[in-house]
């Protein structure tokens, strides 16, 4: 059924606390505890170290790096370099890390790439976008 009339329909709670004191009433905490973060935010950055690594024209090259986050998730953005110029690019998705842990990301090196020394380069970043520096170590191409 409808009302015709809405201005008596207001709704007023009020808290008694129960034990007869006249100083003002305090907010029950509930299930939420009292509203103070348990969670703290994650300020650390990861850490990331480039190995070196040796490659051959017209193979996969696994390109080593060790990452690792105090939380234990993290991800890799990885490049590869001929000077200047960016060759590849590539990213891992988020996955667990480990300390001392070694990891690559593969790179199929085109058969007709010119010889000599590149540059990989990798950067970790974790869950809460933290980044750590850029290490970068050569790769000789032979």
């Amino acid at each position: 059924q409808s009302e015709s009339s809405l201005a008596n329909n207001t709704l007023t709670l009020t808290y008694t606390s129960g034990s007869g004191s006249t100083s003002p009433p305090t907010v029950p905490t509930g299930l939420n505890g009292d509203g103070t973060p348990t969670v703290t935010q994650d300020k650390k950055k990861p850490t990331a170290h480039a190995l070196l690594t040796s490659a051959k024209r017209g193979a996969v090259a696994k390109l080593r790096f060790k990452i690792y986050d105090d939380h234990g998730i993290a991800k890799a953005i990885t490049t590869v370099r001929r000077g200047t110029t960016v060759v590849r690019r590539a990213s891992t998705g988020f996955g667990p890390v480990v300390s001392g842990s070694v990891y690559y990301v593969g790179w199929h090196v085109p058969a007709k790439a010119a010889k000599g020394t590149y540059t990989f380069c990798v950067t970790a970043v974790d869950r809460a976008g933290n980044k750590s520096a850029r290490s970068c170590a050569p790769v000789a191409l032979r």
